[in-house]
């Protein structure tokens, strides 16, 4: 067994607003531990170490009762660059966010997009997984749909993974990005995945 080390961060580039549209009622709860954030990503056969958490209290959380919405995950953790409980909604307002007034850079996130400096939301660790196959599924959403697309803010999530490749190789991960769309290239982002640039993974949220 192999240790693989995470890094995800959700950022907000120039515009402090961010939430997930949902339909229907998700139940948040913002700002609970670091451990009771794994334990909620993290299923069986799973040994998880070295967590940080670089991310304001209100901006992340877990989640349940996602089965009532059209998101397509039952339960599992929220990383926002503004206030997690905005996600719960409804979401009625072109300019619903939250700015928590923070910034910094992560290379990862800004060989992304180089912009990506303000309300870094970052959690890392490592897993050492007792099973054959490890699998993250993860749903990206945004405030600035579909008003700012291809306007100059370009929210994106970053999921980058270290560690050995599927066959065991060592190093075969190295900060590799792995929120991308299954061409294994385009990063996902509100200009990379919306209604004219790649509809099929886009959900239009709107009323």
């Amino acid at each position: 067994r192999k240790s693989i080390a995470f890094k995800l961060l959700a950022v907000l580039f120039s515009l402090c607003i961010f939430s997930v549209k949902i339909s229907a009622q998700l139940v948040v709860t913002p700002g609970v531990s670091a451990s009771s954030l794994i334990s909620s990503l993290a299923g069986q056969g799973l040994t998880v170490s070295n967590v940080v958490l670089n991310c304001p209290t209100n901006a992340y959380g877990t989640f349940s009762n996602g089965n009532t919405t059209n998101m397509g995950i039952t339960n599992g953790i929220l990383l926002t660059t503004g206030s997690a409980a905005n996600a719960i909604g409804p979401n009625n307002s072109g300019s619903s966010g939250t700015c928590n007034g923070t910034s910094g850079s992560d290379p990862q996130l800004t060989a992304i997009e180089p912009s990506a400096i303000e309300d870094l939301c970052v959690l890392e660790f490592d897993i050492v997984p007792q099973c054959n196959n490890l699998q993250i599924r993860f749903v990206f959403g945004s405030e600035e749909y579909p008003e700012f697309v291809n306007a100059s803010f370009n929210d994106a999530f970053g999921f980058f993974i270290s560690g050995p490749g599927p066959a065991c190789q060592p190093g075969f991960y190295y900060n590799t990005n792995v929120a991308t769309l299954p061409n294994n290239t385009t990063p996902v982002s509100i200009d990379n995945v919306n209604a004219g640039n790649n509809p099929a993974y886009y959900v239009d949220n709107t009323g």
